[in-house]
């Protein structure tokens, strides 16, 4: 899947702010692909909504979703550990672009604290803001400002299609759905190979 574009990334940011304002962090889990963070959300439809940060080197991604696409992928990370020593319980006041930035968006809580998502290919990254603290997933990077919030966006061909939000969603989802069965396939056929051999050497034994 591409990475939104400017003008699809906007209408991404702008959708978040409208569901998850007021929205309180519960659950985080990070795995090798990214982080998720689980928000439970008390007007509008009751429920925990999945917030999904893939910082994939060629095609970064965040998604929004009402069950978590990486619930079976979980591991240990700095950022991981931070983000549930400082952010848990913490409740969104807003959800913004940053200006001048271009593909970045600030999630900004009822402290002080913060969330820096930059969706960039080859260089994303997370960045989790406490007081004079901060964090990163990769090594941060100096980011040229543009000229204005819609400064990239402008500079997109004028015919270029945007997708909309859900669909963008569904795009990514199916994508992993794809990549999460490849994977599942691969172990089982390292397991039953594994299995093969230990029954081989099993009857040599014998």
């Amino acid at each position: 899947m591409q990475s939104p574009h400017f003008l699809e990334f906007q209408s991404l940011v702008e959708y978040f702010n409208e569901e998850l304002t007021g929205a309180q962090l519960q659950e985080i889990t990070t795995n090798d692909n990214g982080v998720v963070l689980g928000f439970y959300r008390f007007d509008k439809l009751p429920q925990l909504m999945w917030l999904v940060f893939d910082l994939d080197t060629q095609n970064p991604f965040v998604g929004l979703y009402d069950a978590n696409p990486w619930s079976r992928l979980k591991s240990t990370k700095p950022m991981g550990l931070f983000l549930n020593s400082h952010f848990r319980n913490n409740i969104i006041s807003q959800i913004t672009l940053i200006e001048n930035m271009g593909r970045v968006v600030k999630f900004e809580f009822n402290t002080t604290y913060s969330i820096e998502f930059r969706l960039i290919p080859k260089q994303p990254n997370l960045f989790a803001f406490v007081d004079k603290k901060k964090i990163s997933w990769n090594k941060p990077k100096d980011l040229p400002p543009v000229a204005s919030n819609t400064a990239e966006g402008n500079s997109l061909p004028e015919d270029i299609e945007s997708r909309s939000v859900h669909y963008m969603h569904r795009q990514w989802l199916h994508q992993h759905e794809q990549l999460n069965n490849v994977k599942s396939k691969k172990f089982q056929q390292a397991s039953v190979s594994a299995y093969d051999v230990w029954v081989n050497q099993r009857r040599k034994d014998i």
